[in-house]
């Protein structure tokens, strides 16, 4: 059986354009360059988190690190952030898919401490870093910056 989306990956280059690791996503197996319509996007994660732990992570990126996209609230699944490798996982933070309150807020920062203790890093798009809370989590945990390719 043959599934309607399959595990891509984007080469994420620094200054020079050397591959420094690749960002992990879904695609449509009808249309390649589109995300597949049938799948809510705050289940994307946890899909490409089983395709790359079932896959392995040396298949998938030939000893680079992988960045998988995480809303904010995706941040808090501890079973799934468990089966990855720490200091091969960059975790691209996205905006919230709803509003939070302070109380959940303080629960991510927590969160986020916890994870970069554990070894993981954290990226950011450009267009976050002047959000009003994740504004504090950049400057503290960030440790990439992505920012389009024009």
């Amino acid at each position: 059986m043959r599934l309607p989306f399959f595990l891509a990956r984007q080469p994420i280059v620094n200054e020079k354009k050397e591959v420094v690791l690749y960002e992990l996503f879904l695609r449509s197996e009808e249309s390649p360059d589109r995300y597949p319509t049938n799948i809510p996007p705050y289940k994307a994660a946890f899909i490409v988190i089983d395709l790359l732990t079932s896959i392995g992570y040396h298949k998938v990126a030939h000893g680079k690190k992988v960045m998988i996209n995480l809303s904010i609230q995706n941040v808090l699944n501890k079973a799934y952030l468990e089966t990855l490798i720490p200091e091969k996982t960059v975790i691209n933070v996205l905006e919230p898919y709803s509003p939070l309150s302070d109380r959940q807020w303080f629960m991510i920062e927590a969160k986020i401490r916890e994870l970069k203790k554990a070894g993981f890093e954290f990226a950011f798009d450009f267009d976050l870093i002047n959000h009003r809370k994740l504004k504090f989590i950049f400057y503290r945990y960030g440790d990439y910056l992505v920012v389009p390719y024009p």
